[in-house]
């Protein structure tokens, strides 16, 4: 996956110099910047992490609204921009009263990240991501970043974020999913808007047989429609597209049902 789209365009912004020296040289170039033991200027430094932040529990079991259910982790700025790999992960010890689940022990518990970064020179972003469990690892260029979590679950959800200094890093398999907690009739519809970075989008129903009946457009910025396809037919490009439109053909309620997204580029 390239890293460019996420840093702005730049993929070095800020920092103009990086190229004079190689990526395996600890020394910097002749009226550079100072280094550190890794190569990297001190003042981009900016490793960072905090640890076991208990998100208050998502009793609704919908997609965290921001900025009412989320917790800020991070917020921390370098004097320069550099790469940086944002790692958040869940470790929880599951609750014994929960039926169905296993004994207590280690295991890991949805959630969903906010990440907001700065790179200078007017360039950054906001990204909406779902964490499935184990976590998530995502790339940025960026001398400021901010990461807010939101709960997935209903008990209380420990979660730990790091921020590294490092020039090379996986962002693949991204997602953000949209739980909605609006049900739709027979016959009913409702738009969505597409998140930022959105490339596909899959409508999943807690009834496998709906699939089927479940009709998907994408709309352009006035709501009219420039693709539909069945939700059945897998994840859906999202192409130019800016809602995400669901109709209910089956003669069942769509009760429950989230909209699935692959953020990214290739």
């Amino acid at each position: 996956m390239s890293r460019d789209i996420f840093d702005g365009g730049s993929r070095f912004p800020d920092f103009q110099d990086y190229d004079a020296f190689s990526r395996t040289s600890k020394r910097a170039p002749r009226g550079g910047p100072r280094v550190d033991a890794s190569g990297t200027p001190i003042a981009a430094a900016l490793p960072l992490t905090t640890d076991n932040v208990r998100l208050p529990a998502n009793v609704t079991g919908t997609t965290p609204q921001f900025p009412a259910d989320y917790t800020l982790l991070i917020d921390t700025q370098a004097e320069l921009a550099w790469p940086r790999t944002i790692n958040i992960s869940s470790p929880i010890i599951l609750p014994p009263s929960v039926p169905g689940l296993p004994p207590i022990g280690f295991s890991s518990a949805p959630f969903q990240a906010r990440i907001e970064w700065l790179a200078g020179g007017g360039k950054g972003g906001i990204v909406f991501l779902t964490g499935s469990g184990g976590g998530l690892q995502f790339y940025v260029v960026a001398k400021s970043i901010r990461v807010d979590v939101g709960n997935w679950v209903n008990f209380p959800n420990p979660v730990s974020c790091s921020i590294q200094d490092s020039l090379f890093a996986q962002a693949q398999d991204l997602h953000y999913i949209d739980r909605s907690q609006v049900a739709l009739a027979p016959g009913a519809n409702l738009s969505f808007g597409i998140p930022p970075y959105g490339r596909t989008v899959q409508v999943r129903s807690n009834l496998l047989t709906q699939a089927a009946n479940i009709v998907v457009t994408i709309q352009d910025n006035a709501f009219a429609g420039i693709t539909q396809q069945q939700a059945s037919d897998g994840p859906i490009n999202v192409n130019c597209g800016v809602f995400i439109n669901v109709l209910n053909n089956d003669p069942a309620p769509l009760a429950t049902y989230a909209l699935d997204y692959t953020l990214g580029y290739e």
